[in-house]
């Protein structure tokens, strides 16, 4: 399936979500997107995120454009692990 900008934006919108899973691409798109608003993360408490690293840059543009700053997780390891192996948290 290919990634549709419009979709992904409609359904973060009007879900207004309190846990997110995301890889960092989907993260810097959030922050770039100027339709997600400080409103639209307003119920949020946590972002998980994995795939990739996550400069620190982008989770604090994330945090300022939410207004507040939310729970970030990341998270790496084997998919043949079946499990996480590791977790980072912004004061990692």
């Amino acid at each position: 399936p290919k990634f549709d900008p419009k979709l992904f934006t409609k359904v973060f919108k009007e879900n207004k979500f309190t846990i997110t899973h995301l890889v960092p691409p989907l993260l810097k798109f959030l922050v770039a997107n100027p339709a997600i608003t400080k409103e639209d993360f307003e119920r949020m408490n946590t972002i998980a995120c994995g795939a990739a690293a996550v400069p620190p840059h982008v989770v604090h543009s994330v945090w300022k454009k939410a207004g507040k700053e939310i729970y970030f997780g990341e998270g790496f390891g084997l998919t043949e692990t079946t499990g996480g192996t590791h977790k980072l948290t912004p004061s990692s």
